[in-house]
């Protein structure tokens, strides 16, 4: 028998506050990634690697990634550090 989950119910409520949780992390990620985009591009300059750098400077931790690219003198030494750096979820401190 089929059933709708709207958000009367407590399985609809549920799955729309998941769902709502999860647009705002999404939301935040590509925030974080856009800030980290233009603060590279503001130190280094524009170049079509940045989006791609940034979104792996993303995925360090928040500290570390404003360190590096406040503080990167190239595209390549960015590239480097990234490499060499664990990685944690885009949601750390």
């Amino acid at each position: 028998m089929p059933f709708t989950l709207d958000e009367n119910t407590v399985a609809g409520r549920i799955i729309a506050a998941t769902a709502e949780a999860r647009g705002e992390a999404r939301g935040e990620v590509r925030d974080r990634v856009a800030t980290l985009a233009a603060l590279i591009r503001r130190t280094i300059g524009d170049d079509p690697r940045i989006p791609g750098l940034a979104e792996h400077l993303a995925r360090l931790p928040r500290e570390r990634s404003l360190d590096l690219a406040l503080t990167v003198t190239s595209l390549d030494e960015l590239s480097t550090l990234i490499t060499a750096q664990p990685t944690s979820g885009p949601t750390d401190g």
